[in-house]
């Protein structure tokens, strides 16, 4: 899902690089491309995406929307947006565009988070014990394999984010049970999709397919159900924001999203 900011596009899901057939996770609005100097590319289609907004005249509303946390109705409005490659933008406003953000280490990621699970490190299987609420994964004992021990680690943080005591998603009650349960497939996905956000807040790689290739991957696997991978995506937006206890839209150990 892409949410557009007056002046600050900030996407907040890869499902749309699907959508687009597009390789760059950056999408803009008409007015956001004019603003920049640029044009959206002839015969250019743009892509729909919703907002929920608080109004900004509460005592005004008529009773439509959605509630909120707080008991307020917010504002459905509706987006086009044009992925960065169906524009021509001037090459100084696209460097600006492009400009890569710092890095936040996996260790101060997973240390960060709020209400971490307790981590067990012992040789045996990697997994997340839903019942005890921790998580058991061996010991870094090379930088060489860090990337790969932080997916991991990342990966069952990911799962704990679901545990009753956070934010409660369905489906992880489900995890020690059959494995080719529906809900389980939505968690492994939910977390899947959630570890790639965080690597790359990370700044780390695995040599993973393209996110429109991976995403089409999980699709194939979940029988065609586009719908079902938008609400993973989803899900996996809101454990991101949990471990590095994003709230509108800074957090305490690193800044901006």
């Amino acid at each position: 899902m892409v949410v557009c900011r007056q002046g600050k596009p900030e996407v907040y899901s890869a499902l749309l690089l699907l959508m687009a057939g597009c390789e760059q996770n950056l999408f803009l609005t008409f007015e956001q491309v004019n603003g920049l100097g640029g044009r959206v590319k002839a015969k250019a289609k743009g892509h729909t995406v919703v907002r929920w907004d608080k109004p900004k005249d509460t005592a005004r509303q008529s009773g439509s929307g959605a509630a909120s946390g707080d008991g307020q109705r917010n504002v459905m409005k509706l987006y086009t947006v044009f992925n960065i490659e169906q524009c021509d933008i001037p090459e100084p406003a696209m460097q600006a565009l492009a400009k890569p953000q710092a890095p936040l280490p996996a260790e101060i990621i997973v240390k960060g988070m709020p209400n971490c699970p307790k981590i067990v490190y012992e040789d045996g299987d990697v997994h997340y014990d839903v019942v005890e609420d921790t998580v058991h994964i061996q010991k870094l004992k090379s930088k060489k394999n860090a990337p790969m021990h932080y997916a991991s680690l990342l990966h069952l943080l990911v799962h704990s984010t679901g545990n009753d005591s956070r934010l409660a998603r369905n489906g992880v009650a489900e995890m020690g049970e059959l494995v080719d349960a529906p809900l389980y497939s939505k968690e492994e996905l939910v977390a899947s999709i959630g570890t790639r956000f965080l690597l790359a807040r990370a700044g780390l790689t695995l040599g993973y397919p393209s996110n429109a290739q991976y995403i089409q991957a999980w699709i194939e696997k979940l029988q065609g159900d586009k719908w079902l991978v938008f609400k993973a995506a989803s899900e996996a937006q809101k454990a991101f924001d949990y471990i590095l206890d994003i709230k509108d839209g800074k957090n305490k150990n690193g800044g901006n999203k």
